[in-house]
């Protein structure tokens, strides 16, 4: 007879193994004829005024502990907009959200409490844009009790709509955004849809580690990788610890212990007992404590024991980095490489 352990090996293998073959189907030019059809119309009338939020791009990250906002110009400046620190009731949302037991127990209550946050970014960006927002792109934590039906209802009680980047529904984690923030998985010509499509099926998989630090959580994924659009990121290769935050350190009678769950933590996502080591080509560390002298030393020492060759880190705008990528794929979404030609050809930013 199986072992639970031994089925959840077997389904994950099988995934990882028909992931090549779906991201093909899924490049296709077939495979998307369905969407290119019902968004003809919307193409061919097209101005650039016309664009959902007037051409740029907004991401808001919902994390650990806090909610930031930026928006991104086609002339390739992107600013920071805003920091909005979270309620007391946001902040048990997301630690109760991040444990097994959430699983299928998620309510409106939910919802509302990350709508909350994502009413409060609204109203900055939108006091910094002076004109009202239609759609964003939402990033958020890889929680384990989420689903894209509870962010999308969020977002509903923010009177916003989501732009979709992945398929099923799926969120938009902040690994993925956090990727595209430090300019990696993402076409060099987004308006450019033939090299796009190319540079973009040319992009080739890699395990990326991802680290978010808080104040409040600490977070650890091992996750395959391709284009910033691209992800397989399932337990057993990640952590989220809302009992592992920054302003956790003191809670034990001697703070050597703190750090050795720390470890651990990270241990856990990198080395799974009942398959080969992953090897991460790229480290993300981001968060508004990942700057914390003492934690980068405990990660790149535990770095050094399980690798055999150490990632090559990414830390830069740790606090607006997950924002930052969410409003760089938000402004590239209408000129997805797989929608109408005509959609290039009508806009000109």
């Amino acid at each position: 007879m199986l072992r639970p352990i031994d089925v959840l090996f077997i389904s994950m293998l099988v995934g990882l193994l028909f992931l090549p073959i779906w991201r093909a189907y899924l490049c296709s030019p077939g495979s998307h004829a369905a969407e290119a059809t019902s968004i003809a119309s919307y193409g061919a009338l097209l101005q650039p005024q016309e664009l959902p939020n007037r051409g740029v791009g907004v991401g808001f990250d919902l994390t650990a502990g806090y909610g930031t906002v930026a928006i991104s110009y086609h002339n390739g400046s992107t600013a920071n907009v805003a920091r909005v620190n979270a309620s007391e009731t946001y902040h048990k949302t997301m630690s109760r959200l991040s444990r097994m037991s959430s699983r299928y127990r998620v309510s409106p209550a939910d919802a509302r409490a990350l709508g909350d946050m994502i009413k409060d970014l609204r109203a900055e960006a939108e006091d910094f844009l002076e004109y009202p927002l239609s759609s964003v792109v939402g990033t958020i934590v890889n929680l384990e009790g989420l689903n894209g039906n509870t962010l999308d209802a969020a977002f509903e009680h923010a009177g916003l709509g989501v732009i979709q980047l992945r398929f099923f529904n799926y969120p938009a984690y902040e690994t993925m955004t956090a990727y595209a923030g430090n300019g990696l998985g993402i076409c060099s010509d987004y308006k450019n849809r033939t090299a796009c499509k190319i540079e973009r099926m040319a992009m080739q998989d890699i395990y990326v580690l991802s680290v978010l630090y808080t104040k409040t959580a600490l977070t650890v994924a091992l996750t395959l990788m391709a284009s910033a659009n691209d992800l397989y990121e399932h337990p057993p290769l990640k952590v989220e610890d809302f009992t592992l935050g920054h302003d956790a350190r003191h809670q034990n009678p001697n703070e050597k212990y703190y750090w050795e769950a720390v470890k651990d933590a990270v241990r856990r996502a990198v080395v799974w007992d009942v398959g080969p080591m992953r090897q991460p080509a790229k480290l993300l560390l981001f968060g508004e404590s990942s700057g914390d002298a003492k934690f980068r030393a405990v990660l790149n020492e535990t770095c050094q024991e399980l690798l055999e060759e150490l990632p090559q880190w990414y830390d830069n705008e740790p606090v607006f980095v997950a924002a930052r990528g969410a409003a760089e794929l938000a402004k590239r979404k209408p000129f997805d490489p797989w929608r109408p030609a005509v959609v290039q050809e009508t806009v000109d930013l």
